[in-house]
């Protein structure tokens, strides 16, 4: 999926975080690292990644780096 934020293809956060409820309508959250162009994560890897969420008010929040390890 494209987002306002660049040509960069998205990879959907909500398929791996449960906070979708708690943010605003129209809230968008992207991948920065490794997983920002993975379609698929590989089972038993590990990526370094970090979140921009972009919020409905123009504000973002970025987070620092973590690791996902796919089971």
């Amino acid at each position: 999926m494209k987002g306002d934020n660049g040509d960069r293809t998205l990879n959907d956060p909500t398929r791996f975080l449960n906070i979708g409820s708690a943010l605003p309508e129209g809230t968008v959250i992207s991948f920065d690292g490794e997983l920002d162009s993975v379609d698929t994560p590989e089972l038993g890897k590990q990526y370094l990644d970090s979140l921009t969420i972009y919020f409905p008010d123009g504000s973002r929040y970025e987070t620092d780096n973590f690791t996902v390890d796919v089971k």
